[in-house]
């Protein structure tokens, strides 16, 4: 099981830089400029997503349990790092407040912004700290208050926390269909001001869909889009052939290839990611260490 942690968490940094340099670009101009893409292109180009995503990693395995306050200092205190954060995150960030860590989400949220992707790509840490915790109210708990951070919008928060069960079934080996029905129970941890009905109608429209189906419109990055783009890449087998199909599509490229990398690095295993593609990534040695302690600390949660 340690080798589909360390999966997803390579398989996201090795998928936001595959897409990180055609961010934004359509698909039409990525065939203009590009041809076809057949692999990443530049060493370490990640983005936002993957320092934002080792924040929440090195907090965890720090302190040994996840802190919304502690998670929220460290994006402060490393905040001209952060290249790339959507508007919802800069408004966020730009308000926050360590003694009111949901300040910059509601201002953020006030001005209009919160259905952005952000809070999917800072969410698998936390899902695989609690990947055998059978108490799902502790995950729900977590993935609401690092969520809300940012997003302080019903429709973040229950896209979050769904998409989060749903990478830790498909880690445990079931079918795309039953790691949905897995996460469509959480909906009833979360408190009733925090839920959009309509996410789980995005998650059962993208049931039995795969990555070339995708239209141009599916790849900008917003949070019903990258939740589509998770269950599409559920279904898949091949990770490279996979992820090529869609960086290819451009859009929020980095964020897209980012999720769907963690969600066929958990289900696939770190042995299917081409060594090629690893060597892009020079934190790969100290993100596999990193991640032996999120394993060891997940492991501690379970049932006795």
């Amino acid at each position: 099981m340690k080798d589909k942690f360390i999966g997803a968490i390579l398989g996201f940094v090795v998928g936001d830089i595959l897409g990180a340099p055609f961010e934004g670009m359509s698909q039409e101009e990525i065939r203009s400029a590009h041809g076809y893409i057949k692999g990443p292109v530049k060493a370490d180009c990640y983005t936002d997503d993957t320092i934002m995503m080792s924040l929440v990693l090195d907090s965890i395995i720090e302190l040994g349990k996840y802190d919304p306050r502690d998670v929220l200092r460290r994006y402060l205190e490393n905040i001209d790092k952060i290249h790339g954060i959507g508007m919802t995150t800069y408004y966020a960030l730009s308000n926050a407040s360590i003694s009111d860590i949901h300040k910059g989400g509601k201002i953020a949220r006030d001005l209009g912004y919160g259905y952005g992707n952000g809070p999917l790509m800072r969410a698998p840490p936390i899902a695989l700290y609690h990947f055998f915790n059978q108490n799902d109210e502790e995950l729900v708990r977590d993935v609401m208050e690092e969520t809300l951070l940012t997003h302080y919008t019903p429709t973040a928060v229950t896209a979050t926390v769904m998409f989060s069960k749903f990478l830790i079934s498909i880690g445990r080996g079931l079918s795309t269909e039953d790691s949905y029905l897995e996460a469509l129970d959480l909906i009833n941890l979360i408190p009733e001001e925090f839920i959009d009905y309509e996410i789980p109608k995005v998650f059962e429209e993208s049931l039995n869909r795969n990555i070339e189906s995708l239209e141009q419109r599916e790849v900008r990055g917003y949070i019903k889009n990258t939740i589509r783009i998770s269950i599409m890449a559920s279904y898949e087998e091949d990770f490279a052939g996979t992820l090529l199909t869609l960086v290819n599509f451009g859009g929020d490229a980095d964020t897209n290839c980012a999720i769907a990398g963690a969600v066929l690095g958990i289900k696939l295993g770190v042995s299917e990611i081409p060594e090629e593609w690893l060597e892009y990534a020079s934190l790969r040695d100290d993100l596999r260490k990193k991640v032996e302690k999120l394993y060891e600390l997940a492991c501690s949660k379970k049932p006795s």
